[in-house]
């Protein structure tokens, strides 16, 4: 019970804190290069995001994005949004951020699969508006029908990426 209603305090003070901002208050975009380890048939593919975010508070933000796996024997679109914690509460010269991950992601191959993943990012500062990124996942596709090793997860794949953010 203790945790539900710390989850409605958060929920509600983090909708009150973004409804006193303007919509462009605390937006970013973020744009990121990399690679993609995939562990099925250990490929390594190029890979790149495009993320919108906003911060609600100085420690939660969401963020929603596409992110690019290119390569012969993998390539797949994902889309997905991301849910941050800050952990060093917005800290204009170093930002530890985890956060967990939800989306779809769509395979060449016209199979498309519910996504889920975590992973964690670090930011640090280089101007007022501006951020360098290092940003690390761990993803998976969730299929009902997979019985493989892990059952229900597939295509499992680590992203590593650095990047930009522009805070606007």
């Amino acid at each position: 019970m203790k945790k539900a209603l710390l989850t409605i305090v958060v929920f509600v003070s983090t909708l009150a804190t973004a409804g006193a901002q303007s919509f462009m208050d605390n937006t970013f975009i973020d744009g990121m290069a990399g690679v993609n380890q995939h562990f099925e048939g250990n490929v390594i593919t190029a890979g790149t995001n495009v993320f919108f975010g906003k911060w609600f508070s100085p420690v939660f933000a969401t963020r929603l994005g596409w992110h690019g796996h290119f390569g012969k024997q993998v390539s797949s679109q994902v889309v997905r949004g991301d849910f941050m914690f800050n952990l060093t509460n917005k800290s204009s010269d170093l930002a530890v951020i985890p956060f967990l991950s939800l989306g779809g992601d769509f395979h060449s191959g016209k199979e498309r699969n519910f996504m889920i993943g975590f992973g964690g990012e670090l930011a640090f500062g280089l101007a007022d508006q501006l951020q360098l990124l290092i940003d690390l996942a761990f993803t998976s596709d969730l299929d009902p029908k997979n019985t493989g090793s892990v059952p229900f997860f597939c295509y499992p794949t680590m992203p590593a990426s650095i990047g930009i953010r522009y805070n606007l």
